[in-house]
């Protein structure tokens, strides 16, 4: 997103209303790109949190600059649907590829979870915030919204 629209964009963020959400701990995951592997948490499937993730990229479609968008993974280049989710959204992890996660951490490449380190206790949690956050070095935070916050 080009920093110039990252004020209406976070406007446009700020009407989707949403419930809070009830979310629960699957397992742990590695995400692997191209230079870095993230460490996340999946979360079992949950149709608010599908809804909100639909919601939000959506809402953001018109701000995609497509220049500063990374290109699609090698993985997904022969995929019709996934290079076409990629080429109306800028991800190609929109609907039925979302991948239910909340990231931890992010590590070298080389960062391997061993398949016994993958199961987590039983957990789950209201969550009630939703954060806007943008990615530079690391994600930063650019504003917190409670779900449910008047608008």
């Amino acid at each position: 997103m080009n920093e110039k629209n990252e004020s209406s964009a976070r406007s446009t963020l700020e009407n989707i209303v949403v419930p809070s959400l009830e979310l629960k701990a699957k397992d742990l995951a590695v995400f692997h790109e191209k230079d870095v592997n993230t460490l996340v948490l999946r979360l079992e499937k949950n149709p608010a949190l599908a809804n909100l993730h639909q919601k939000v990229i959506d809402a953001l479609r018109k701000y995609i600059c497509w220049e500063e968008t990374p290109p699609i993974l090698a993985a997904h280049e022969q995929d019709n649907q996934r290079k076409s989710a990629y080429a109306n959204y800028g991800i190609a992890f929109y609907g039925d590829f979302y991948q239910m996660h909340i990231s931890i951490a992010q590590f070298s490449p080389s960062f391997q979870l061993n398949e016994d380190d993958q199961a987590v206790p039983e957990i789950s949690w209201c969550a009630d915030t939703f954060d806007f956050a943008k990615r530079e070095i690391s994600w930063q935070v650019v504003r917190s919204i409670n779900f449910t916050q008047k608008r």
